[in-house]
């Protein structure tokens, strides 16, 4: 298989991601407490096509420079096709990625600020935004175009270098094995005591 090199990006076959473990829980949007892998940037992008239906794709990058890329097509008659790539980044590309999460309009920037949307107008395009940053989740929405003019100094570097990263080759999967680049963790099973062995 062939994969289509990115820039600064060190590309091999899927493999399995290192298993690095937050030390705490954070608020997700789904709402509540959820255990979380530690992870530096998620981005996800949902965008309509014309012929129905619409595109996602999202990253997520961990704090060993590893990271997954999903897309998934949604089209008509609930017809899905999903596939994933799993990498590492370069050095370079990694101090390039935390330089642009760490510019002070970024960082400082809340989902307050975001102009708020009627939903379905013409420029949809839905990007969401997670960093973790000291163990706070700072959650940034942008519904469509509009919403993120304001900001386009501040999001375009990480939407630009997200959109170069996602065209890598990605190979097919299971659509019931989305997971939309989240990092949050199956929950905790209760373990059950074994029985005691009946005395004799």
């Amino acid at each position: 298989m062939t994969h289509r090199s990115l820039p600064g990006a060190n590309f091999s076959p899927a493999r399995r991601l290192l298993p690095i473990m937050v030390l705490l829980a954070v608020v997700l949007p789904s709402g509540g407490q959820r255990r979380v892998r530690d992870f530096v940037v998620r981005v996800n992008e949902e965008q309509p096509i014309s012929a129905g239906g619409s595109n996602e794709s999202c990253i997520i990058v961990f704090p060993d420079k590893s990271f997954r890329i999903e897309k998934v097509h949604y089209g008509l008659a609930d017809r899905t096709v999903a596939s994933a790539y799993e990498g590492r980044l370069s050095d370079n590309e990694f101090r390039r990625v935390k330089a642009i999460l760490d510019v002070e309009n970024f960082r400082e920037l809340s989902q307050t600020a975001v102009p708020v949307t009627a939903p379905f107008v013409h420029d949809y395009d839905n990007v969401a935004i997670w960093v973790l940053r000291s163990n706070k989740l700072q959650e940034l929405s942008f519904p469509t175009v509009g919403s993120r003019k304001p900001f386009r100094d501040v999001i375009d570097p990480l939407l630009n270098w997200f959109r170069e990263a996602r065209k890598v080759h990605t190979s097919a999967m299971d659509a019931a094995r989305i997971s939309r680049c989240s990092p949050e963790l199956a929950p905790r099973v209760p373990s059950t005591p074994a029985p005691k062995a009946a005395q004799q």
